[in-house]
Order: structure tokens, then sequence, then C-alpha cells
């Protein structure tokens, strides 16, 4: 189906078209200035459309999902509202017109293209503005731009390389997210806010991470002086990355940092880390251990920092990660009992007990709790090493010295020099009376602390009160 618009108009209205499918070719008038949001929406099998050189300004989405439109003409566009062609995947070459200012949210978003231009007279590319484009290799922008937004080449599946302009101030987010064969993201030594070593991206002073092309290689150690791995860094990677070396420098992991990183197996975080983002590992499917070398417990990690990590059934975390749910699963990580702690976190392979790795239950590392003293693992408990014998034995000599206050004369008047039938019934009951023996024991007790009780005067102290209760009931019947 053919259309010719009337010849007096000069706009085009909202939705106009909507959803005609069976509009093949329209012919828009010379005089027309502006086509409205929707107007050509879903007009699946319109194959190509002559906008007039006065057309200055287009709606949002005002040929969205024209998947059969294989060119456009728009010379004189200076205003584009969001996903104006996004989903015209059969349109295979666009020529941006050097009026327009700002690329907005997914305005070319799945074109069929191989080739991109972006003049110089665009100031910023919007968020998703060339998102899955997935027949697109070559990029070129043209000094200009001063802001680039999240994702605005994300899922360009086949675009291996990009260079960055001079003029570009500010980079969001997963610029290119899974773009699965991008090698390396290079910037114009002029520009004074990134850089690229070795093909990846950082901020001009090196501390920042920013984005890790996802071909860029299956190993790599991060540089050292690397302070921040930024937001969805690494994320999408997939099975393109498998292991990765931080420094000791690194201190904060932005939320979705390695989001989608199924190639790592094995995952060790460094001392020096103090924050953990949102969803940092999140579905990073093939992920077995985790282990923290820092006593730290970063800040900002929740039940979502590993979330659908399917084979990480609980990470292994430091002993002062208390209720902290990770997985789906909670861990009370609050004693140095190894079964006990093992059972909370899940069973993990590696265990972290008192800031030391674990690799099973018979082989700890020196149990630290960061007091000076010494611990070492004894069947599977954490206890006070040799070297810290001295105040052991200081506590021993203590038990001691308070365990002189038992009377000895106590012991010697009740306990039978002969036999139980030298006992004289009358006067035995009268001169040790059940309730004086107990008031004596308890005020003799109550003198010594229990927290240093000795164990061998205490089984003593058991073993004789059992035989005063025997003699007292002996006394007893022969009465």
């Amino acid at each position: 189906m053919n259309i010719k618009l009337p010849s007096g108009i000069t706009a085009i209205a909202v939705s106009l078209l909507y959803g005609c499918s069976n509009l093949t070719a329209v012919e828009i008038p010379s005089n027309v200035a502006s086509i409205g949001s929707f107007a050509f929406y879903g007009c699946s099998n319109l194959t190509a459309m002559q906008l007039p050189s006065k057309v200055t300004e287009l709606g949002q989405s005002a040929f969205s999902g024209c998947s059969k439109m294989t060119s456009i003409n728009m010379q004189g566009l200076k205003t584009l509202g969001k996903s104006a062609f996004s989903g015209c995947s059969s349109i295979t070459s666009l020529t941006i017109p050097s009026g327009l200012k700002n690329i907005t949210e997914r305005a070319f978003g799945g074109l069929g293209i191989a080739t991109l231009t972006v003049p110089s007279s665009v100031e910023e590319i919007g968020p998703n503005a060339f998102s899955g484009c997935t027949k697109l290799q070559t990029v070129t922008i043209k000094e200009g731009p001063t802001i680039i937004k999240k994702q605005a080449f994300s899922g360009c599946s086949v675009l291996k390389n990009i260079s960055i302009p001079a003029s570009v101030e500010t980079i969001e987010y997963n610029l290119f997210r899974d773009d699965r064969e991008m090698k390396s993201i290079n910037v114009n030594k002029r520009n004074q806010y990134f850089t690229s070593i070795d093909g990846v991206l950082f901020t001009k002073n090196k501390t920042v991470l920013v984005e890790y092309p996802n071909d860029h290689g299956y190993n790599y150690i991060i540089p050292n002086g690397v302070q921040v791995i930024g937001y969805g860094a690494f994320a999408g990677c997939e099975h393109n990355l498998r292991t990765v070396v931080f420094p000791e420098t690194v201190h904060t992991i932005d939320a979705w940092a390695f989001e989608d990183v199924w190639g790592m197996e094995d995952l060790v975080l460094p001392a020096s880390l103090k924050h953990m983002g949102h969803g940092a590992f999140a579905n990073d499917g093939f992920l077995r251990t985790v282990t923290f070398l820092g006593l730290v417990n970063p800040e900002g990690g929740d039940k979502y920092t590993f979330t659908y990590c399917r084979v990480l059934g609980t990470p292994c975390v430091p002993v002062n990660y208390v209720n902290t749910s990770f997985c789906g699963k909670d861990v009370y990580a609050t004693n140095d009992t190894f079964d006990q702690f093992r059972n909370q976190a899940g069973g993990c392979e590696t265990i972290m007990v008192c800031g030391s790795r674990v690799s099973d239950a018979k082989n700890y590392s020196v149990c630290n709790r960061g007091d000076g003293v010494n611990r070492t693992c004894i069947n599977d408990v954490c206890v006070i090493d040799e070297t810290s014998s001295s105040s052991v034995e200081s506590s021993e000599s203590s038990v001691s010295s308070e365990s002189s206050t038992i009377p000895t004369s106590s012991v010697s008047s009740v306990t039978p020099t002969s036999s139980v039938s030298s006992v004289t019934p009358t006067s035995s009951v009268s001169s040790v009376t059940p309730t004086s023996s107990v008031s004596s024991v308890t005020s003799t007790s109550s003198t010594t602390p229990t927290s240093s009780v000795n164990p061998a005067i205490s089984e003593a102290s058991r073993k004789y009160f059992s035989l005063v209760a025997f003699l007292m009931l002996a006394a007893y019947f022969l009465k």
C-alpha cells in the first residue's frame, strides 16, 4: 500500500500511521518540517523513506520497528527523538547529518550498518545509541563529542576496536558490553581525561579501570596503582576471561564490575579491598571459590554480590562476615571451629578462618585475630600457640593460688580415720551438720572465679563431696 500525504501540511501528527503493517511507501510533501512521535511506528513493510530537506525534527520512535526499511535520507535533521530508527535492521547505510548535535537514546539501535562515522557536529552520543548493530565493524568518531553515555555501542558483536577522540570528557559505563570480538579500546594521546594501556580503558591518572575489552585475553593482571574497578568494567566478558590478578592497591570493586564473566572459576580478592558494589560478581556461572585475603569486611556487599553463581554454593568469607547473605544462603561465621564454619558456609572448598586461608580441615595456617596472641589449629580449633605459654602459665598460677583458699582443716575434720563403725552416731551428726557443710563449701567456691578453676581441683572437690554425702547417709542410718 502506497500513501501520498496532502501537499499543504507542514507537520505529521503523532502516531498518524502507527502500526500500518501493509504500508510499503509514503510520499511526504516538501513543506513538512516535523514528524511526530510514533508517526510510522511498526510499519514493518515500509521499504524506503525520503525526508524533505525542511524536516528538522523527528519525534520519538517515529520509524521504530520499520524492519524492511533499507535507506533513510535525513540531510536537514537537527533534532532526533529517542529510538527514532530503532529496530530498522535492513538499513545498511547511514549518514548522520552535520547539523545534528545530540544522538539520543537508542536512536539507531539495531541497524544493519557495517560502517559508521560520527561527525564533529555531534556533541553527545546517548545511551544505547548504536546498541545491537550486530554487523557494525568500523566506527570513526570525529573530534567533537564530549560525552559518550552508557552502552552506546553495546551488543555490536563484530566490532573489534575503536578510538576515542581527544574531545571526549565523559564516558559512562558498559560502553562496549557484549561486544564479544572487541580487542582494544584506543584513546587519542591528547585526551585529558582518559588513556589506554594495552587496549584497556583507564582514567588519565590510571587509578580507575573503566572498561576491559571483551576479547582482550583470557588472563589479565591489573596494573599496580589501580584503585577502582569501574562500574561494569568487565561485565559481559562471558567465557573470554578466565583469571584476574588484583594488585594490593585496589580498594573498590564497583557494582556489576564482573557480571556475566562465565570463564572465571577461582577468585582471590586483595587485602586492600574496602568496598564491593551491588552485584559485583553476579551471574558468574562457573565461579567455584572466592578467597578474601584481608580481614576487612568490604562495605556494600549484599545478597546480590554473588547472586546466580550456580557452581559456587556460598563464597568463603572472612570470619567477621556475620549474617551476610550470598547466593541465597546465610553465612554465620562466628567461631573458629572448622566443621561448624564449613557447614554454615555451604561446604566451600576454600575456607577463611580468622583471616587465614585454609585448604582443608587438617591444615590451617596461623589463626590470627589481631590481638597479638598466636594461635594454631589443633583438632580443627584455633588454640593458643606455645609462644604464648607465658600467659597460660600465669593464668594457671593464679588458679593455684586461689585454690589454696579451700580450708584443709574442713577436709580432715570430716574424713574418717578408721572405719564407718568408729563414728559415734550422735556426736558425728551433730558435729558435721549437712547445712553447715554445704554453706562452708558454697563460701569457698564463691571465692574462686569460675573462669580460672583448675579442672583437676574441680574433679577432686566433686569426689570429696560425694564421700561426705555418703558418710552422712551412713551415719544417719547407723543412728
